[in-house]
C-alpha cells in the first residue's frame, strides 16, 4: 500500500499523542517499516512502544508487540532473539488468557520451529495456532491458511488440515499447482502416531 503515507500520518499522531496512545502508533510504525524491510527502523519503533508500555500494565498489548518485533528479528536472522521474544509473548498471552495474542504467539513459535527444521514442534504451534483462529472466528487470524501456503512453498509433501478460507482464489491455485505437495484433509487428526512427512 501507500507506506509513505501511512509513516507520515503515524508520525504526525506521535506528535499529537498522549502517553498512553504513543505505544500504540510506535508499534504500528514499527509494524509498517516491518512491511517494507526497514528492520532496524522497526525494530527501534518496537522498542520505544515497549518503553511506552508500563512494565506490569498492558500485557496484551506487550504480547502482540512482543510477537511482532519476533517477527522482525527472525528476519534479521536473530533466532536467539526470535525465540526468547516469542516465548516472552506467550506467557503474556497465556497469562491473560487473551486468544489473539495466543494465536499470534503460536504462530510465530511455529515459524521459528519450522525453521530450525523441527516440523513436529511447527506443526503442534501452528495447530493450536489454528484452534484459536477457529474458536475466536476472527479472519485476520486464519493462520492456518498462511502457514499451509508456507509449507507449501517450503516444500512440504503434504497439508493435511483444511484450508479455513471460503475460496481458494487462481493465484492460490497456481501456487499449489506449482508445487510437489499434495493436499489430503483429514477427519480426525490423531496424535502420536508416525508423521506423514518422512513417507
Amino acid at each position: 500500500g501507500e507506506y509513505a503515507a501511512a509513516l507520515a500520518s503515524y508520525e504526525t499522531a506521535v506528535a499529537l499523542s498522549s502517553p498512553v496512545e504513543l505505544a500504540g502508533i510506535e508499534h504500528k510504525l514499527g509494524l509498517v517499516h516491518h512491511q517494507r524491510g526497514n528492520w532496524e527502523l522497526a525494530v527501534c519503533h518496537f522498542q520505544s512502544a515497549l518503553t511506552a508500555l508500563e512494565a506490569d500494565e498492558h500485557p496484551v498489548e506487550r504480547a502482540h508487540l512482543l510477537t511482532d518485533w519476533s517477527r522482525t528479528a527472525y528476519r534479521q536472522g536473530d533466532s536467539a532473539l526470535a525465540q526468547d521474544l516469542a516465548c516472552q509473548a506467550l506467557f503474556l498471552a497465556e497469562q491473560t488468557g487473551d486468544a489473539p495474542a495466543l494465536a499470534q504467539a503460536y504462530n510465530v513459535l511455529g515459524m521459528l520451529a519450522r525453521s530450525r527444521g523441527d516440523l513436529e514442534a511447527a506443526h503442534k504451534q501452528f495447530t493450536n495456532s489454528l484452534r484459536l483462529a477457529q474458536e475466536i472466528n476472527e479472519p485476520g487470524l486464519q493462520a492456518a491458511a498462511i502457514n499451509n501456503l508456507n509449507q507449501v512453498v517450503d516444500g512440504h509433501t503434504g497439508i493435511e488440515h483444511s484450508i479455513p478460507v471460503e475460496r481458494a482464489y487462481a493465484d492460490v491455485l497456481a501456487l499449489w499447482s506449482g508445487t510437489q505437495s499434495g493436499w489430503t484433509p483429514t477427519f480426525n487428526v490423531a496424535y502420536g502416531g508416525l508423521m506423514g512427512e518422512n513417507y
